[in-house]
């Protein structure tokens, strides 16, 4: 008898766990990591984010968008200088005076 109610126990008590778990098989974690501290790009969100060098520390951010800053300077070790270069197949256009801008590909 006390092997049954330990059975019992045990499926009642795998039933439950099931049923809070179950919820998360359709869960995909995509990764974001905007805003997060790195050290290099390779710990954001990869062809998504860059790891950007600041005085506020290094922090991932988004690829830079259409009209959005950007640049193609590294500081070195995988970080970025002020901002991210942009996202493919976009350019990082100098506009003077140390400004570059995302631009869509020329031809």
């Amino acid at each position: 008898m006390r092997n049954l109610n330990v059975g019992l126990l045990t499926v009642a008590v795998l039933f439950a766990l099931h049923t809070v778990c179950s919820g998360m098989d359709d869960y995909i974690d995509w990764g974001g990591t905007s805003g997060n501290e790195c050290d290099h790009s390779q710990q954001c969100s990869v062809g998504n984010e860059c790891c950007v060098s600041s005085s506020d520390g290094n922090r991932c951010k988004p690829l830079a968008q259409i009209g959005q800053r950007c640049s193609e300077e590294l500081a070195g070790g995988g970080l970025y200088k002020h901002d991210c270069p942009c996202v493919k197949p976009h350019t990082c256009g100098d506009k003077g005076e140390g400004i570059k801008i995302c631009e869509a590909p020329k031809g």
